[in-house]
């Protein structure tokens, strides 16, 4: 159960810092090639992380409700 609510929360923190996160990625970019459009860089990196934490927090959610009902 424990790992479970850890993984949600670990979801929830990505969820949160998912658009610093993706423009600080974008501008790194810019390092790379000097026509990188940042916002779009931006958006793109925000929208994968936010899927990825979706994923954490669904699977989060599923660990800790299998692992209340096995102790029943």
């Amino acid at each position: 159960m424990l790992f479970g609510l850890v993984m949600v929360g670990a979801g929830l923190f990505s969820w949160a810092i998912a658009r610093p996160l993706a423009r600080r990625a974008a501008k790194i970019r810019t390092w790379v090639s000097a026509t990188a459009d940042v916002a779009w860089w931006t958006q793109r990196g925000t929208t994968q992380v936010r899927v990825l934490a979706v994923c954490w927090i669904v699977i989060g959610f599923l660990i800790a409700i299998l692992s209340l009902t096995a102790s029943l």
